[in-house]
């Protein structure tokens, strides 16, 4: 979003949806901003994802599971950073998370042996993990929702489904790293620095979402995007407090990728469930 964008959707908000933006970026919680302006936390809520929308950021869910909160401050640090208390997107994020009441995904019953030995993984050291099956069989939904139980925030860099639309990986880490409250780096290699530290100093799920379009007929990045491969590269340093998972229907062959396996099937009966399960060591 340029800058003029920005200060027409900043302009046009109403009274009421600008005091619930005031006191979010303060860091309120939902009850506070509820109890302030005398409404419910269920309209505050509503206020902040019209507010996101108003800023084209528009969630992909229906059921609003995964929330646009952090790339709302994200971008207010950008513009109008004044707005913003010190507390971290992060922060805020988590603990919005940890106050709302835990409803269980219905599409996530039933999950309970690929999250022990997605945690099996885990406490081996593993830093990344490829969740590799066919489509439609759930595999997106086990990661977002494992990284959301362990870490209560996550980022996500998405692999466009068709090639051709594929993002290049430079404007990708430049938003994340911004919405991890960094300021991203002249050069790539500058980027992928400061996220490495930022991964090192705290804890935050990362999740690559459908990787299988930036491959060739032999499971290695495409030329166009081989850039993907020094993110890998720093997501695999164990000195990370974080834990990366892909999703793709094939295999990721690049010899020097360190990552774990685990070969998801599970069978469609009105919920998902985990049916089958074999696991690979490191490449």
């Amino acid at each position: 979003m340029s800058k003029g964008q920005f200060d027409k959707a900043f302009n046009e908000l109403t009274h009421r949806r600008r005091e619930v933006l005031i006191k979010f970026l303060a860091g309120e919680t939902d009850e506070a901003i509820a109890k302030s302006l005398n409404i419910t936390k269920a309209t505050v809520r509503q206020h902040i994802r019209d507010i996101c929308e108003e800023f084209g950021l528009k969630n992909e869910f229906p059921d609003q599971r995964y929330s646009k909160r952090a790339d709302l401050i994200a971008l207010f640090q950008r513009y109008k950073p004044d707005f913003v208390v010190s507390k971290t997107p992060i922060e805020t994020a988590i603990l919005e998370q940890r106050t709302k009441k835990s409803v269980p995904d219905k599409n996530f019953v039933g999950r309970e042996r690929a999250i022990a030995h997605l945690n099996d993984f885990d406490s081996q050291g593993a830093k990344v993990i490829l969740i590799q099956a066919k489509g439609g069989v759930g595999k997106t939904t086990l990661a977002r929702n494992y990284l959301q139980q362990k870490f209560g925030f996550y980022i996500e860099f998405p692999i466009a489904k068709e090639t051709e639309n594929i993002t290049p990986i430079e404007s990708l880490l430049e938003e994340r790293l911004r919405q991890l409250n960094e300021e991203p780096g002249r050069e790539f290699g500058v980027s992928l620095e400061r996220f490495r530290q930022k991964l090192q100093t705290e804890r935050i799920g990362v999740l690559i979402d459908n990787l299988e379009p930036a491959l060739d007929e032999n499971c290695k990045l495409i030329k166009p995007h081989r850039r993907y491969v020094e993110l890998l590269r720093v997501l695999t340093d164990l000195s990370l407090q974080s834990l990366t998972l892909i999703t793709s229907r094939d295999r990721l062959r690049e010899a020097d990728v360190s990552l774990r396996y685990y070969w998801h099937h599970c069978a469609k009966t009105g919920k998902l469930y985990s049916k089958e399960l074999m696991l690979t060591s490191t490449l």
